[in-house]
């Protein structure tokens, strides 16, 4: 059974409804080995060019098991939002320390250095947004350690 798109959504998006069940789950392992295992989140879209056709934003979950690194990196050309879902970690976002707790929400501006430690025993997890600059390079993330 396919999702038609409602009225007025261009024809152009592949699907306009996502599911955390049908999702593939992802981690730098495929990205980026000289970072895996020391970087250990992992992530998945739910909203992105190649899952809905959105071309403006990506949405998607992301987590941290316990004991978990998220290193400390920037993206030079995008700004991201996060909602914590659920567990803690200790969260830097520039020269700002602070910890996270789930209904949390930060903005991390484009630019900005920004890691996340998951010095908890439960899973970090979170709801992330990226916006999608016009002519994107990827990978953009930039490592800072």
């Amino acid at each position: 059974m396919s999702i038609e798109p409602p009225h007025g959504i261009p024809a152009f998006v592949s699907r306009v409804a996502t599911s955390v069940r049908d999702a593939s789950w992802m981690t730098y392992e495929t990205f980026d080995s000289e970072i895996w295992p020391r970087d250990a989140i992992e992530w998945c879209y739910l909203v992105s060019p190649e899952v809905t056709g959105s071309h403006e934003f990506e949405m998607g979950l992301c987590r941290l098991h316990a004991g978990g690194v998220h290193l400390r990196h920037h993206h030079p050309a995008r700004a991201e939002m996060h909602f914590v879902v659920s567990g803690t970690a200790a969260v830097t976002i520039g020269d700002q320390h602070f910890r996270a707790n789930p209904q949390d929400a930060f903005y991390i501006p484009r630019g900005v250095t920004h890691g996340f430690t998951n010095d908890s025993d439960e899973v970090f997890e979170l709801l992330f947004c990226y916006d999608l600059p016009p002519n994107l390079t990827r990978p953009d993330t930039v490592w800072d350690e």
